[in-house]
């Protein structure tokens, strides 16, 4: 399952320009607004947590189903950051409450745009994906 989930991953983080900048513990602001400046994409910040059991339902039941990474993948940056081990990028830590996973939706010049708490069913996710696309 472990395999699955890190071969997920790799073909997420490989799939836009910024897989090599985008690593635990080096995040490049600048570069990742850059970046979604440049393919006019927003960005989607996945805070995990080490051994959280709903992080994990996301990562083994939503995130990799076909649909959700086309979405992904199509409409925005995607940044994983673990609490346990990472700092929280774009100044969350001031709106970050601590619960995992949270989603925070940033507009390409690092506005907020949407926070959502907790683990949701592909078809909800999927929801919510299409919604932030939108805006």
């Amino acid at each position: 399952m472990r395999l699955r989930l890190l071969i997920f991953f790799i073909f997420l983080f490989t799939s836009n320009l910024l897989a090599e900048n985008i690593s635990k513990n080096n995040y490049d602001e600048n570069k990742i607004l850059k970046e979604a400046k440049k393919l006019d994409k927003k960005i989607l910040v996945f805070i995990s947590r080490d051994d959280c059991p709903y992080c994990e339902i996301m990562k083994e039941k939503v995130f990799p189903t076909a649909d959700v990474k086309n979405i992904l993948n199509n409409n925005f940056i995607f940044l994983e950051v673990n609490i346990d081990h990472d700092s929280l990028p774009f100044e969350l830590k001031k709106n970050f409450q601590g619960m995992t996973p949270t989603f925070y939706f940033i507009s390409k010049n690092k506005k907020i745009l949407n926070r959502y708490l907790g683990a949701w069913t592909k078809k909800d996710f999927i929801f919510i994906l299409n919604e932030n696309i939108k805006k």
